[in-house]
């Protein structure tokens, strides 16, 4: 009966199809204004760079947020330039070829500090029942244009557009200075904790962020992020300050929002799992 009703059933092909190609139309105009943008955000790369980019330089969520912060800040401008331009090259030790944190790493090593610990990412795992999967993965970040990123993921002052950005191109670039990040088994970032070491070689920390949906899960996260800290501070080598300057290097400019105790978040253990791969 529907088939014999031609009329009808040509109508309700009609109306089925108008409402695919609006949702089409709509989908190719998306698609059309991303690749537009994506133009836009190209071009901004080769004035700020000053020269052609590659044609098939992947224009990655850290690449893009890097650009935006190329906008917005004045102080350490011309760093933010240089770490482009060493990414667009594919120069992956430019951080560790700059005179000044050689000069820092050399400096370091005479100190008796192991360096290539220092320099890596020390991959952990910890239980951890608030956070998704029901643990986290902790590790020092290497990717400089991911670091930017430290203060997006919590919306802090250090955020892309906020008064203090131009301090995560410091973070990013002075090797004195590392960023830690916290994982949960969805790869989504849910810790993170700045620390450096001072003009007297001490290890320093700063306030850790946690975004967990409960308090009593915040707090276990910044405990885990502590206990992290410490035993990789014993693997450099590196005595444990409590305060202390921490000196600039390549930057031009370093917000500095002050040091946290080491007594700080130390209530709660945090039992460790199997080390994680060496990413």
């Amino acid at each position: 009966e529907r088939l014999a009703d031609e009329p009808h059933l040509r109508e309700q092909a009609r109306q089925e199809v108008r409402v695919r190609l609006r949702q089409v139309t709509a989908e190719a105009q998306l698609a059309a204004a991303e690749q537009q943008l994506l133009v836009c955000f190209r071009e901004r790369l080769e004035e700020v760079i000053g020269r052609r980019v590659p044609a098939d330089l992947p224009l990655s969520d850290n690449l893009l947020n890097a650009l935006l912060l190329s906008v917005g800040i004045r102080a350490n401008r011309r760093l933010l330039r240089e770490l482009l331009r060493a990414h667009v090259r594919g120069e992956h030790a430019w951080r560790e070829q700059h005179p000044a944190n050689a000069a820092f790493l050399d400096k370091l090593a005479a100190q008796g500090v192991d360096v290539g610990t220092w320099l890596s990412d020390f991959p952990q795992s910890y239980r951890c029942p608030s956070a998704t999967g029901g643990r986290v993965r902790l590790a020092l970040e290497r990717d400089p244009l991911h670091i930017l990123q430290m203060g997006n993921y919590f919306n802090t002052c250090l955020s892309t557009g906020g008064y203090n950005a131009f301090s995560t191109v410091a973070n990013a670039c002075d090797l004195n200075k590392r960023v830690l990040y916290a994982y949960d088994t969805t790869g989504r970032v849910v810790g993170r904790k700045l620390i450096a070491i001072t003009e007297v070689g001490e290890l320093v920390q700063f306030h850790g962020y946690s975004a967990l949906s409960e308090q009593p899960g915040n707090e276990h996260l910044r405990a885990i992020m502590r206990q992290y800290v410490v035993q990789f501070a014993a693997q450099c080598g590196l005595r444990l300050g409590e305060e202390g300057t921490v000196p600039l290097l390549c930057a031009q400019d370093w917000y500095d929002d002050g040091t946290v105790s080491w007594n700080e978040d130390a209530e709660i253990p945090a039992e460790p799992e199997a080390q994680s791969a060496q990413r």
